[in-house]
Formats: C-alpha cells, structure tokens, sequence
C-alpha cells in the first residue's frame, strides 16, 4: 500500500505502526471486549492511559508542577471563548495582541465577553511584522494579557519568551501554544491543542484534544464570569 504524505495543517498523518496498533485494537482494547472508544472514562484502564499521556507531555515538554494540565473537548479556537469566560470577571479588561489571524480571532471572541484592550496590532503591515514590545499598550487592571507567538495563516512567527518574558503585575499571560510545541520552554499560562504537539516542522496526532496548561488550579478560582457554572 502507497502511503500519501500529508504536510497540511490540521489532522495529520500518524506513523503506521500506530495505526496498525489501533486497527488491531478496535474491538478489543486490552481484552475487554470493546475499543478505548468505548470503556467508562472512570475505568481503571482508562485512568491509567489518562495518567500515563499526562505524564509523558509533562516529561516531553518539562512541565513542572506548578502546572496543571487538562485534556478537554474542542478545537483550539474553542479557547478564544473559554479563556475570558474563565480568566475574567464581569466587566474586566483583557489585553489582546494582535500580529495575525489566529490572535485576531481571538480579539473578536474575547469582545464578545469582556472589554478588549487592543495592546499592539500588526495590521498596518498586513501582519508581516511583531510591534516592538516598548511601544504595547497594556492595561495595568487587566485579567490576563493574551497573544499568539506563531501566526501559521500568515507565517508570522517570534519567540514568546523574549517578546513577553518581563514581569506583569501577576497576571495571566496567555498565550496560544498551537503551533510552538517543543519550540520553546513552556512557561506562562499556555493552550494548544494535541495535533500541534510535534517536533518543529511535523504534525502529530488527531484534532479532537486540546491540551491546557495553567498556573495551579486554585489561582484560577472565582475568577470566571458568570455564565460559567461554579
């Protein structure tokens, strides 16, 4: 069998070891009797692989524990919502910067709950440059500051550390890891999703799975809007 090679964006190609190993599993997942798909999430076995592929993302990209990690449902762009509903109270001001499509969207999301201050925009150079961080315009009440390092629409790319690496005030900063695993150090208050999780240059994984790495839990209480349950 011919195998095509896939360098597009979104679902990617797996290594066919992989897939042969799940098409051999489908119906019989450790012996049960039926696939991964379908054991209880609160199984034993499914809690061991939960617990096994979050602890080897935390080794793969040196997450310490100040960190807590959540394997959630949705697209990346799910979380241009699911950041200011839970990372912002009523009324309160997020920073957004702005250098392409991607960081874009996320500005017209988090409007859509939150005031957004505008803190840089690259869109008078049709995305093609990063504004120098001495001229952001931050909002020292803001909840959190969120951007993007790697614009892969326009292929508009920087390092988040350097750019974004002073202190803020202890506040969140957010930034879209989609397209930077194993790029950079993680640091921050990070959300990418699994089939962005590669080596540089290659895709791995499926588009289902959204990896979120926060500062501890606790920080992030009683800081989500009211449309969020408690």
């Amino acid at each position: 069998m011919s195998r095509a090679h896939n360098f597009c964006a979104g679902p990617a190609a797996l290594p066919l070891a992989v897939l042969n190993r799940a098409r051999a599993e489908m119906t019989d997942w450790l012996g049960l009797g039926v696939s991964v798909m379908e054991v209880s999430h609160r199984s034993r076995e499914f809690v061991a692989v939960a617990k096994h592929a979050e602890a080897t993302l935390r080794r793969l990209l040196a997450i310490s524990d100040d960190y807590a990690v959540l394997f959630l449902q949705g697209g990346a762009t799910a979380q241009f919502s699911a950041v200011p509903l839970n990372l912002s109270v009523s009324g309160q001001v997020i920073d957004q910067v702005v250098t392409g499509q991607w960081s874009k969207k996320a500005h017209a999301e988090g409007a859509r709950y939150s005031p957004v201050n505008l803190v840089a925009s690259s869109a008078d150079t049709q995305f093609t440059t990063v504004p120098e961080e001495a001229e952001w315009q931050r909002d020292s009440s803001a909840a959190y500051l969120h951007y993007c390092p790697n614009e892969t629409i326009g292929g508009l790319a920087f390092s988040s550390c350097a750019r974004v690496g002073g202190a803020i005030g202890g506040r969140y900063v957010v930034y879209d890891f989609v397209s930077a695993y194993r790029c950079e150090p993680v640091w921050g208050d990070l959300c990418g999703g699994a089939k962005k999780y590669r080596p540089r240059g290659t895709h791995r994984g499926d588009r289902a799975t959204r990896l979120i790495g926060p500062r501890p839990l606790r920080d992030a209480l009683n800081h989500e809007l009211a449309e969020c349950c408690r």
